[in-house]
């Protein structure tokens, strides 16, 4: 796509036109990509100020890959981000192996507690 895209515009920013690394761009709200900008137009366009600007409002009237209805992917990050549903699966282990260490749930087992024995384990 990318690829597709800079040959569609002529390896050239679809606002400004400079040919500098261009960054796929896609609106927000519907995760259509709209085209390939350089990382300033990119980051201005985001901006509410640039709603009468004209280069602005003729991309967005008339986006590159308008005809197109490319979703928008996100580059991978190296960075696992956890998510809600993560998180709460990580504050239900924590209050299992809290319970667990105060006798509630199972014997303590960590190295020195008393119950650290085969018998305490069913024989194992």
């Amino acid at each position: 796509m990318a690829r597709l895209l800079s040959i569609l515009q002529d390896g050239r920013c679809a606002v400004c036109g400079y040919t500098k690394p261009l960054e796929i761009d896609h609106d927000h709200d519907t995760g259509l990509v709209r085209g390939a900008l350089c990382h300033t137009c990119n980051t201005f366009e985001g901006r509410r100020d640039t709603g009468n600007v004209p280069t602005f409002v003729a991309y967005r009237t008339a986006p590159p890959a308008g005809g197109f209805e490319w979703q928008y992917k996100p580059p991978r990050s190296n960075k696992a981000k956890p998510t809600s549903r993560d998180r709460s699966g990580v504050r239900e282990a924590m209050r299992v192996l809290s319970e667990a260490q105060r006798g509630r749930l199972v014997p303590d087992l960590s190295p020195g507690s008393p119950s650290t024995g085969s018998s305490a384990v069913g024989g194992l």
